[in-house]
């Protein structure tokens, strides 16, 4: 099934729905606390969030506010919420910034990472939920601090890099992880179906 997740920003971050394309319906899903904690939430404007594939969870934390700086996963599967518990955490935006200047989270789906951007674009982490972990990246180049350096950041699968646009300055910026993990190829293309009485005959053709 593929279906789109959307977080509501309540107080409690006890409101979270799914929609789905195929029934052109959202259905608001139940959730369960982390030892009776969600995460807290006080500016509801500011928060980032985005989806692990691999491990599938959501991964959210705070945008610009200064503090918490926890990160919370939520999973589909059981609906739970957890604090991922690690001994390094990114610092939060600038909490004296405009609303809308958003930092950002995006998943590269290639090498299996969240990566997470300053709304400043002074740092650049990577979170592996594999062991829990963020890292500092410390790129040799990042957006120029504006304020709004977060606030567009997607991943391109096709050439494995993060894309930004800082809105102040009016400029573009890629990033690169990583050089993409060989074993998980890109899905095939021009696929197709015919259905006959004998069954079903798929087609497609390998991706470049």
């Amino acid at each position: 099934k593929e279906y789109s997740l959307a977080l509501v920003a309540t107080p409690k971050f006890n409101s979270l729905y799914t929609y789905s394309s195929y029934l052109n319906q959202w259905t608001r899903l139940s959730t369960l606390s982390d030892n009776g904690q969600y995460p807290d939430q006080t500016d509801v404007s500011r928060i980032c969030a985005t989806y692990d594939l691999k491990h599938r969870k959501l991964v959210t934390r705070y945008a610009n506010t200064a503090s918490p700086t926890d990160t919370w996963t939520f999973d589909i599967g059981t609906r739970a919420w957890k604090k991922i518990v690690t001994a390094t955490l990114p610092p939060n935006g600038n909490s004296t910034s405009l609303w809308g200047t958003h930092s950002a989270l995006s998943y590269d789906r290639k090498n299996g990472v969240v990566i997470y951007l300053l709304n400043s674009g002074t740092q650049t982490w990577a979170l592996n939920l594999d062991n829990n972990t963020w890292s500092n990246l410390n790129p040799s180049g990042n957006p120029p601090s504006s304020n709004s350096g977060g606030g567009g950041l997607e991943y391109d699968p096709r050439r494995n890099v993060h894309v930004v646009y800082t809105v102040a300055n009016d400029q573009v910026w890629t990033f690169k992880y990583g050089p993409g993990i060989t074993s998980r190829p890109d899905a095939p293309i021009n696929s197709a179906g015919v259905t006959d009485a004998g069954g079903i005959n798929l087609s497609w053709q390998a991706p470049p």
